[in-house]
């Protein structure tokens, strides 16, 4: 397992770097731009959550559904959390910007 994921690292980096050499300048910028906006502003309801959670113990950390509470099956669920949050704000910031620079 640790050798495939290895390699998909590998060729998931090679082709990030072949698709980054072929962009042009505004979608390079959109790229910057919206990983640099909607990746923080996306954290921010993270971070009050976690700070909910570290003030508030007894309202319970949440779990992703079907999983057991052991610490991996955490460690898996705030993994999700974030990159789903990244993700998303990528995604809507990517969307304000090119509807922004297209007016």
């Amino acid at each position: 397992m640790a050798l495939a994921t290895a390699s998909f690292s590998v060729l998931g980096v090679w082709l990030a770097v072949m698709y980054w050499r072929r962009l042009d300048e505004a979608a390079r910028e959109a790229h910057k731009w919206s990983w640099f906006w909607g990746g923080n502003i996306a954290l921010i309801p993270l971070l009050v959550g976690f700070f909910v959670l570290m003030e508030r113990p007894e309202f319970g950390a949440p779990l992703w559904p079907g999983l057991e509470a052991t610490p991996g099956n955490y460690v898996v669920t705030g993994g999700l959390a974030v990159g789903g949050a990244l993700m998303v704000g990528y995604a809507v910031a990517w969307l304000y910007w090119w509807l922004w620079k297209s007016r």
